[in-house]
């Protein structure tokens, strides 16, 4: 199937068909230049202990052998979809996994990073708790420059929140304006579990060509959008800062 200069590579027609009717989550992975940490993102992924959620591998022009990494993946995990296109920027790689997704929830992944195998699970529980719920935030693990990973967590006690005018003015605007990225709710995309039809949205209303603050951008048109969100007290990520990638 051909998408401008995407291609969409898909396994098994029957099931992904059926697949949509009962798939909670879509897990979109941006990838540029990543080989090194592919393939333990991608086993992160997979061996999630909730098991129903589709992986959008987008390759974004890699020139290394990160395509042969996720095709190989692919072949031995049908949940798996892989997008090739020319080198656009992450956002729009995440635009175009978004028009493919067929869960009800988007949860972002760097391709450089992992996961702990209980991120999907802790997220469901929320939903099954909250199922109107339009936004799950969690924390993460930072690894620095020795290697150790430093746990971060959402300044906020654990639950579910709908004052969504007092999160925007206290703890997202007022803090951008001031620059602190380490705030209430952290800017990256990947701490935070979204629905699929306001997180398309709202990406959509980010230029593609923006190469720096997309994730702030993203996520202060999300703020606009939310009813309700919750807080897990659960560092379910594992980010590494990466020069080379996305």
């Amino acid at each position: 199937m051909l998408y401008e200069f995407c291609i969409i590579i898909k396994r098994g027609k029957l099931f992904n068909a059926v697949k949509c009717l009962i798939m909670r989550f879509s897990v979109i992975v941006p990838i540029y230049n990543v080989e090194k940490y592919l393939s333990q993102c991608i086993e992160s992924i997979l061996k999630q202990t909730y098991r129903k959620f589709e992986l959008i591998l987008v390759i974004d022009g890699s020139e290394d052998g990160s395509a042969d990494v996720c095709k190989n993946y692919a072949i031995i995990d049908s949940r798996i979809q892989i997008i090739l296109q020319k080198n656009k920027g992450a956002v729009y790689a995440r635009k175009k996994a978004a028009e493919t997704a067929s869960g009800d929830y988007i949860v972002c992944i760097d391709g450089d990073d992992y996961v702990h195998p209980n991120l999907l699970l802790k997220i469901s529980e929320q939903i099954d708790k909250y199922p109107s719920i339009d936004m799950i935030c969690y924390g993460y693990y930072e690894e620095n420059s020795s290697g150790v990973l430093v746990p971060n967590s959402q300044n906020i006690k654990e639950g579910k929140y709908e004052n969504i005018v007092h999160l925007q003015e206290n703890y997202m605007y007022s803090r951008l304006l001031k620059k602190d990225n380490n705030g209430l709710i952290k800017y990256a995309l990947w701490t935070k579990c979204v629905k699929k039809n306001i997180y398309y949205e709202c990406l959509n209303n980010v230029p593609n060509n923006i190469k720096n603050g997309e994730d702030t951008l993203c996520s202060a048109w999300i703020l606009s959008k939310i009813k309700t969100y919750s807080i897990i007290d659960f560092q379910g990520y594992y980010y590494r800062y990466n020069t080379s990638s996305l």
